[in-house]
C-alpha cells in the first residue's frame, strides 16, 4: 500500500517462473526476494499528476450545421500512476440530453479519465453561450 494524495493505493501483481536450481525452499525464497524488489520499485514510482485542469477545453457541442461551442472541465482531474503511463480520456453526455440553446456554464456532459475502480469523472460545461442555429442556417442546410 502507498498513500497518494491522501488515498491509499493498492498495488497487485504476480511473480512467475522463479525457480532455483536447488530446493523448493530456495525457489520460494527467490520468488519472495524478487517480489519485494518489484513491489518496492512500483511503490517508489507511483505518483499523481493533473491530467485535466479546470477550464481546459475538452470537447465541443456540434449544432449539426457546422457550428460548434467548446465545453470545459469544471474541476481538476488527477490520475494516479507511473511516469509515462497512458490514460484513457473520454467525453460523453453523462446521461443528459444536450440542449438546443443554453448559457455559458451550463453542464452538458462529463469527461472521464481512466477505467475501472480508479476512474475519475468531472462535469463539463459550455464555455460560451450555445445558440440554436438560425432559421437561415437551417434553410440553407436543406438546399
Amino acid at each position: 500500500m502507498r498513500t497518494i494524495d491522501g488515498k491509499k493505493q493498492r498495488i497487485l501483481g504476480v511473480v512467475l517462473e522463479q525457480r532455483a536450481t536447488t530446493t523448493l525452499d530456495a525457489s520460494l525464497q527467490l520468488a519472495q526476494t524478487n517480489s519485494y524488489k518489484l513491489i518496492t520499485a512500483a511503490q517508489d514510482a507511483l505518483t499523481s499528476a493533473t491530467v485535466i485542469k479546470k477550464g481546459d477545453v475538452v470537447g465541443q457541442v456540434d449544432d449539426g450545421l457546422g457550428g460548434t461551442t467548446p465545453v470545459v472541465a469544471t474541476k481538476d482531474l488527477k490520475a494516479v500512476g507511473w511516469s509515462g503511463l497512458t490514460v484513457d480520456i473520454k467525453i460523453g453526455d453523462g446521461g443528459k440530453t444536450v440542449p438546443h440553446s443554453a448559457k455559458a456554464g451550463t453542464v452538458v456532459g462529463e469527461v472521464t479519465v481512466g477505467t475501472g475502480p480508479g476512474q475519475l469523472k468531472a462535469p463539463v460545461a459550455l464555455q460560451s453561450d450555445l445558440s440554436e442555429p438560425s432559421f437561415g442556417a437551417k434553410l440553407t442546410r436543406i438546399g
